[in-house]
């Protein structure tokens, strides 16, 4: 596969590898501004997705420290 890729490329191996560099360069900015945008919009890795519902949750105003654990 790499090889195909040097092989596609033009000029001697100084140009080829400036060549290959761009190219990469280009792929990561497209990649950051592109395509990684678009998929954080379609799958949000913001969202949970346990449920609390069942979970008693206090405040630090309604915590008592002095009640018994319960097991």
């Amino acid at each position: 596969m790499y090889r195909a890729f040097w092989r596609f490329l033009a000029g001697p191996k100084w140009v080829k590898a400036i060549e290959a560099v761009i190219i990469l360069a280009a792929i990561v900015v497209t990649l950051f501004l592109k395509v990684f945008p678009w998929w954080e919009a379609k799958h949000p890795m913001d969202e949970n997705v346990t449920q609390t519902s069942s979970a008693i949750i206090l405040s630090p105003a309604e915590f008592d420290a002095s009640a018994p654990m319960l097991a």
